[in-house]
């Protein structure tokens, strides 16, 4: 998560400058999804409600591209979706972050609205796109 292609592009304004990640409260949480598809790409879900997850994706940047894409999707078919309750997963991106939009893209998620003025970085507001991708029934 500290990573420094990783790190500036999650954080907001608001945010204190945080000390180095731990696990541990994860995987104490029965509701916490962590997923290491392989060694470059991180994938933490949990539940909004019973079926819809809010999907949040690392990826260094050794590990970009079609190999991230590749395992991502592994891990919704074979895991995210097939081992949970989930239905649909959200991704929220601001708009500033294209590499997020066009992976979004890429691993079949698509646009299903705007959240106007809500990601604060650097003093100016930034609209978020809110993706979904619903598992195949």
């Amino acid at each position: 998560m500290k990573d420094e292609f990783v790190y500036p592009f999650i954080t907001d304004d608001g945010g204190a400058e945080q000390k180095l990640f731990s696990s541990k409260v994860f995987f104490q949480n029965e509701f916490y999804h962590v997923l290491m598809p392989n060694k470059f790409t991180a994938i933490l879900i949990y539940p909004l409600n019973f079926i819809t997850y809010d999907f949040h994706v690392s990826v260094l940047k050794e590990g970009r591209g079609q190999l991230a894409v590749d395992a991502v999707k592994k891990a919704l078919a074979e895991y995210i979706f097939k081992k949970t309750p989930c239905r649909k997963i959200i991704i929220f991106v601001p708009d500033f972050n294209k590499s997020m939009i066009r992976f979004a893209h890429n691993i079949g998620a698509k646009i299903e609205g705007v959240i106007k003025n809500s990601f604060l970085k650097r003093g100016k507001l930034y609209d978020m796109q809110l993706f979904g991708l619903s598992k195949e029934v």
